[in-house]
């Protein structure tokens, strides 16, 4: 029930917001399909993520597909097989190249909740894209490893940033909007 719940708020989360109920800044992600990972766990990660940004005032604008060709701004992310990756991780981001995440389903799909784990995932590598730099902090979504206790408390309640985080979330997005002349970054 709790997973419907989620869906049915991914597809509420499309409808417009008044406008003192829109968030401060708006970042495009790309979300290239794959038909291993089902649409209702990602679109339910989607949702996730999408209310773990909204906290710090940031929305997320969700596309499928690849980007047609380079814009600034915009994050796109990629399931790929894990390959020489480190044993443990889920995922990579590539925060000084500026938009490239690759996805490990065949790892995170091993939870017995892989929406709220791949929802996290997203989360975390957005992040280290949108600050610009590879950071972890000693706690919340952007630890580098996370334990049983943070994947027990995904399933209670999402996990947070720190402030340090989201004051380089939001600093990394000025100067994407900088670069970008635009005034939020992905539109």
């Amino acid at each position: 029930m709790k997973f419907f719940a989620l869906v049915l708020g991914v597809l509420l989360a499309r409808v417009e917001l008044p406008a003192k109920d829109r968030m401060e800044r708006t970042v495009t992600v790309f979300v290239e399909g794959d038909p291993s990972v089902p649409l209702q766990i990602r679109a339910a990660a989607q949702g996730i993520a999408s209310e773990m940004f909204a906290k710090i005032g940031i929305g997320i604008n969700w596309e499928l597909g690849r980007p047609l060709k380079h814009r600034e701004g915009v994050i796109a992310l990629r399931f790929v097989e894990a390959g020489k990756a480190e044993p443990e991780a889920l995922a990579i981001a590539y925060p000084y190249e500026g938009s490239r995440v690759h996805l490990f389903w065949e790892r995170i799909s091993q939870g017995r909740q892989p929406h709220e784990l791949l929802g996290h995932v997203m989360v975390h590598e957005i992040a280290h894209i949108l600050q610009g730099i590879v950071r972890h902090s000693d706690q919340g979504i952007m630890k580098a490893r996370w334990d049983p206790t943070d994947k027990a408390a995904m399933r209670e309640h999402a996990l947070t940033f720190d402030a340090a985080d989201i004051d380089l979330i939001k600093l990394g997005l000025d100067s994407r909007m900088t670069r970008s002349g635009s005034h939020a970054a992905g539109r």
